[in-house]
């Protein structure tokens, strides 16, 4: 929710015809499933606006955060080489499962940034948030051995099936 009561809400859709208004991504991309963006006035009545995010195969929106600036901030994953990317952290598919990090504008007809994030493995993206100055935390599971790490408390991956991570997204000055 922002400052003035609007909800955000991510996730994913299957659909051909979910309801889209001032969308960056009109369409679902292709694959069984895309990711979704909708915002939602203060009194869950009208579209402020409602978008598809995704490649042609699946994704789905788990987590979504909002700045002072109404920029929404989203985490999931995608089984997508084609997801959309912009000045992206990581721009190439991994492999299997990526988690993925996207900010979009207020008006969530423009990225400001979208990343895959994730190794050779299966890689989920849980939770975000983010904070006064636009950086963003995401936290998740993986399996890759070769999850990109940067002064980390743990570099190496120990788990049996998984280990969590959590990652800090620099903001992007636009």
């Amino acid at each position: 929710m922002d400052g003035s009561g609007n909800a955000y809400i991510t996730g994913t859709t299957g659909s051909m015809n979910f309801p889209t208004f001032g969308a960056y991504q009109s369409s679902n991309a292709g694959g069984t499933n895309d990711a979704f963006v909708t915002k939602l006035n203060s009194n869950g009545s009208t579209l402020a606006y409602s978008t598809y995010i995704g490649g042609s195969n699946n994704e789905n929106g788990i987590g979504i955060a909002v700045d002072g600036s109404n920029n929404a901030y989203i985490t999931g994953f995608t089984q997508s080489t084609n997801f959309p990317t912009l000045s992206a952290y990581q721009s190439k598919f991994g492999s299997i499962n990526d988690a993925f990090v996207t900010n979009m504008n207020s008006s969530g007809s423009t990225l400001i940034y979208s990343t895959y994030l994730g190794g050779r493995g299966i890689d989920y993206g849980s939770a975000i948030a983010v904070d006064g100055s636009g950086n963003a935390y995401v936290t998740g599971s993986t399996i890759s051995t070769n999850f990109p790490t940067f002064g980390a408390y743990q570099s190496t991956f120990v788990g049996i099936h998984d280990d969590a991570f959590v990652t800090k997204m620099a903001a992007i000055v636009v």
